[in-house]
Parts: C-alpha cells; sequence; structure tokens
C-alpha cells in the first residue's frame, strides 16, 4: 500500500479555511437577543449585527465582509439599492377625508343640495325689504316650484314603484308615501337624480314659509266669496264681547267700564293730501254705540262702529237724518242707556246697548278703521247677540 502523503488541492484549502471560520465564530459569544431581537434575517457571524442588504453581505456595523473573511471600512452614510426600494409607510388620512368617509358619497351630494337651498333662502330673506311684493313674489314663486317638483317625483316615484310592486296601490300614493320613496331609497346610488331633486323640491317649499315669509296668508285664502256685512258686524261685536268676558267682569256693563276713557274721539283726523278724483261710495253696516244731544234732548250726532277684519273698531261720528223713522229710533236709544261705553272710547256721549245698526256710506277708510265721508243711508234694525 501507497502511505505517501497526498498534497490537499487549492479548492480543498478554501474549503478547510471557511471550515475553520466557522469553527472560530462558534467559538464566539452568541447572540443574546439585545441586538434587534426581532430581526429574523441573516445577521454577521463577527457582531451579531442584522444584515439588511441581499446584494453584499458586508456588515454595515463592524465592517465585516464573510466571504473575504476580511475587515472592510464602511461609509456610516452607506445606503443600498434595497433600502430606496423599500415601499414608504401609507400616509394617514385627513379629518377631512376621516368625515367624507363616514356618509356615502351619494348622502353628501344630497346635503349639499339642501345646503344650498336653505343658504339661497335666507340671502333672499336679508337682501329683500319686508312686506315688499318681490320677497311676496319670490317666496309665493318658491313655494309653487318647491311643492310641484317634489309632487312630480312622489308620483313618478309611485310609478316606478307600482311596475314593480303589483300590491302598490293609488291610496298609498297619500296614505303611505314612505312605502313609496322605500324602494327607492334602496335603489340608491342609481336613483341620486330623483332623491337629490324631491329632497330640493320639499326644502324649498318648507324655506319660503319658514324663512324667507312675506306670505299674505289672508289674500291667498280669499277665494272672492265676500261675506254679508250685517254678519261681519255682528262677528265682530261677539269678539268684542269674547273680549271683554276674559277679564271675568260678570256682565256687559262691567266689562266696558274698564274700556272707557282711552281714545279721543273729537280728536281732529291729520290733514292728508290732496284727494284724487271721486271715487264710487262704498256701503257698509254699522252698530251705533251712543249720541249726543242738545240741552232740549234732540239727538244731533251719532257714535258708530264697523268691523275692520275680525275687530269691532270705532267708525267715527254721524248727523242722524231728520225723518219720522229716526225719530222712532231716538225714543229707543234713550231707552236702551247704559253707563259705560261698548269700545274702549274717549269723549262725552250718551252710551247705549250694542244692539241698534244701520247701513252708512263712505269714500275711504283710515288705518285706525275710521269712515271718511261718511253718510247716513238707513236703518239696518236691532241685531241679538248670542
Amino acid at each position: 500500500m501507497d502511505k505517501t502523503p497526498t498534497i490537499p488541492s487549492l479548492d480543498e484549502s478554501l474549503a478547510e479555511d471557511e471550515l475553520a471560520i466557522a469553527v472560530t465564530s462558534l467559538d464566539e459569544p452568541a447572540d443574546n437577543g439585545m441586538i434587534a431581537p426581532d430581526w429574523t434575517g441573516p445577521r454577521c457571524e463577527k457582531c451579531h449585527a442584522p444584515i439588511k442588504t441581499k446584494l453584499v453581505e458586508v456588515c454595515r456595523s463592524c465592517g465585516w465582509y464573510a466571504r473575504l473573511g476580511t475587515y472592510l471600512e464602511v461609509d456610516p452614510d452607506w445606503e443600498t439599492g434595497d433600502e430606496f426600494n423599500q415601499t414608504p409607510p401609507p400616509p394617514q388620512p385627513s379629518h377631512v377625508e376621516v368625515w367624507m368617509n363616514l356618509l356615502p358619497k351619494w348622502a353628501w351630494v344630497i346635503i349639499a343640495t339642501v345646503s344650498l337651498v336653505v343658504a339661497e333662502s335666507i340671502v333672499v330673506r336679508l337682501v329683500t325689504p319686508d312686506d315688499s311684493w318681490i320677497r311676496t313674489t319670490w317666496s309665493f314663486a318658491q313655494l309653487l316650484a318647491g311643492a310641484l317638483t317634489f309632487f312630480v317625483c312622489h308620483i313618478f316615484s309611485f310609478l316606478v314603484q307600482a311596475a314593480d310592486d303589483a300590491d302598490m296601490t293609488m291610496q298609498e300614493l297619500i296614505i303611505r308615501p314612505l312605502k313609496v320613496w322605500k324602494g327607492i331609497f334602496r335603489e340608491l346610488p342609481t336613483r341620486l337624480w330623483l332623491v337629490n331633486t324631491a329632497a330640493a323640491g320639499i326644502t324649498a317649499a318648507v324655506m319660503s314659509v319658514a324663512v324667507i315669509g312675506g306670505l299674505n296668508y289672508e289674500r291667498l285664502l280669499d277665494w272672492g266669496f265676500e261675506q254679508p256685512k250685517q254678519q261681519n258686524l255682528v262677528g265682530a261685536m261677539v269678539s268684542q264681547m269674547q273680549k271683554a268676558a276674559k277679564e271675568k267682569r260678570g256682565n256687559l256693563e262691567d266689562s266696558a267700564r274698564d274700556f272707557a276713557g282711552s281714545q279721543d274721539l273729537d280728536k281732529t283726523p291729520e290733514k292728508q293730501a290732496p284727494a284724487p278724483p271721486p271715487k264710487p261710495r262704498l256701503e257698509t253696516d254699522c252698530v251705533i254705540l251712543g249720541y249726543r244731544a242738545s240741552k232740549d234732548g234732540h239727538i244731533h250726532t251719532l257714535l258708530l262702529g264697523t268691523a275692520r277684519g275680525k275687530q269691532l273698531v270705532f267708525a267715527g261720528a254721524i248727523q242722524p237724518p231728520d225723518d219720522q223713522e229716526f225719530a222712532e229710533l231716538a225714543s229707543q236709544l234713550v231707552a236702551a242707556k247704559t253707563p259705560y261705553p261698548f269700545l274702549q272710547l274717549q269723549t262725552e256721549a250718551t252710551w247705549v246697548k250694542p244692539k241698534f245698526t244701520c247701513s252708512v256710506s263712505y269714500t275711504s277708510q283710515s288705518k285706525d278703521g275710521r269712515l271718511l265721508g261718511v253718510r247716513w243711508e238707513k236703518y239696518g234694525g236691532t241685531v241679538s247677540m248670542p
């Protein structure tokens, strides 16, 4: 047997050197977990620092290059390509984005539309004068347009639901309107245009009444049916009696006692501008509140009250006719005397119970209800109070 010693090759020598380095590394202190304990990738065999690059296995902490078995000088500002390719963390959402994500986009569209209608109504309220025809016209037009828009959308929604639901009846169009829109809401955002238009219409109608105002409801509700004058007068007298009864005086004379002494009937009306050409005279019914008589008992002035809306107001003083009809009425007035006026009046007169009426004509009526150019027409008889 040939016992001549063999000479190891170069590759075998390198393998022995790497084995020696590995054995040497086993003799060094093991990583105690203090250097990046959560790191699971490769580490330096000398200082056990994490090696985060995959291109060059050089320890950035001590400079050990395991493949060459030597230390290299490492630039502390040195960065590898892998570090440049690291994906940055996503940016944190802003407060606006957080609030925007609370509701779906179609909900914000509806909120924006409603807000624009509200803002428009507030601007109209602020820029138009009070009781002006501009505000009244705008408010009425917005009310009409908003109500009509919502009505059309409501009908269209009903037709859409009725096409898919055979149980949908015409009664539910009025009695159960929410059922009509329930299916439309399920189809959002496909039906966004319908819901958004309906919301704008109903908001415009509500804001025209609640914010803009300027609507004369008495004129809107006036259908041209004039209430009989006599009925207007009696209604105003009843309202005056109810007002007095609230004071709990017990009877008509006690109630009227607190009304005496506040209105000056002898005050001369304020001078007015030159009157326009004569207009046709108007007629109305009045109630006789009292009279003034001369020393011999002859009645020369009557004090009248008339209806203005639902209130009884002082109509003025009038000279009665000198005929047999009024002579009979004069005796009845004397028999119906009462110590206190039925209205809150301030003048010297003999007051009577408010049950004698008459018809008068006049040219115009002042803001406080007084008739101008008043003239006696005829006796109207007596009224019975409820």
